[in-house]
């Protein structure tokens, strides 16, 4: 994952109030490339604050999407 981040044209991050990452997205072209929100921030509306801010920040018009699939 570091070599993907420090790949990416654009990285936004969301901090909590210790300066921790809890959420970031990555911007590539136009395109949302990456989307990750910690599991215990999740369902507190940041992905959608994230996606807007990259929508009206960057113009982002296209989203890559990858299916993860959990085995038992």
């Amino acid at each position: 994952m570091p070599k993907a981040l420090n790949g990416v044209e654009h990285l936004i991050i969301i901090e909590n109030e210790s300066y921790q990452p809890i959420a970031f997205m990555g911007i590539e072209a136009k395109k949302l490339e990456m989307l990750f929100i910690k599991n215990s921030e999740r369902g507190k509306g940041l992905g959608k604050h994230l996606l807007n801010y990259g929508i009206e920040n960057y113009n982002v018009n296209e989203l890559a999407v990858i299916d993860i699939i959990k085995i038992k």
